[in-house]
């Protein structure tokens, strides 16, 4: 995923008020409405859609928030007042790898994301992008823009844009698949979640998710770990 960020002007945002004395108004707030800003998630609004025309189904999720993060320092806001939105590729076809570096179980094992490693995930990237820029640029929002910083109007072509997101991008952690459900050769577990060739031992988790969910994936993992134990019951009976 990128940021897009817009520096704002004529309201508050999340930067001021996460810090001191901003948040001092809002802890009486909260505990007596139950409102403020207390109250927010991560993203105030997000939606679904198209990086492009001819797809089955939406591969984009946009994250919007009206405060930013620091580029270059992760998880800490801005000093000044910023909105965001994030491009986050939901469908990627990239597949990296988690593999043990040795026998020893606390030897850590050799990761690789391999982001952005198929053609496709770069297109649902520079769709998001675009979608994004229309969006923030719209009249409704133009008394409070000042204009986009990040990437920033000299990133404007493809390249420009894929570098920027080489260099840049991040991830929303929502990784799945590694001990994936199946029957060919590469799949770890059956379809009761029991691991091939070794019995008595069984996975309930998201890795053994197939291919990731579009968009969180703490509600399906919830739901596999409530068949996983309905399974266990089943067969211990």
């Amino acid at each position: 995923m990128i940021r897009l960020v817009h520096r704002v002007q004529g309201t508050t945002t999340v930067n001021e008020l996460a810090r001191f004395p901003g948040y001092l108004p809002e802890i009486p707030k909260f505990f007596l409405t139950g409102k403020g800003a207390l109250t927010f998630g991560v993203t105030t609004a997000q939606l679904f859609c198209d990086s492009r025309e001819g797809l089955a189904s939406p591969d984009l999720q946009l994250l919007f928030t009206p405060g930013s993060t620091n580029t270059l320092k992760f998880g800490e806001l801005d000093h000044k007042p910023a909105m965001s939105c994030v491009v986050c590729v939901v469908k990627p076809d990239s597949r990296g790898t988690v593999m043990a570096t040795s026998a020893d179980p606390f030897a850590r094992p050799a990761i690789k994301p391999n982001y952005f490693t198929t053609h496709t995930d770069e297109l649902a990237l520079l769709g998001g992008t675009r979608h994004v820029r229309k969006i923030l640029s719209q009249p409704a929002l133009a008394p409070y823009s000042l204009g986009e910083i990040s990437p920033g109007p000299d990133i404007s072509s493809d390249a420009e844009v894929l570098d920027y997101a080489r260099k840049f991008g991040n991830t929303l952690y929502h990784p799945v698949g590694t001990a994936r459900m199946g029957m060919d050769p590469r799949a770890v577990v059956d379809s009761r979640l029991r691991v091939h060739g070794i019995e008595g031992l069984r996975v309930i988790d998201a890795s053994v998710m197939p291919t990731p969910t579009t968009g969180n994936t703490n509600a399906p993992t919830i739901m596999i770990g409530e068949k996983g134990a309905a399974m266990i019951r089943e067969d211990a009976q």
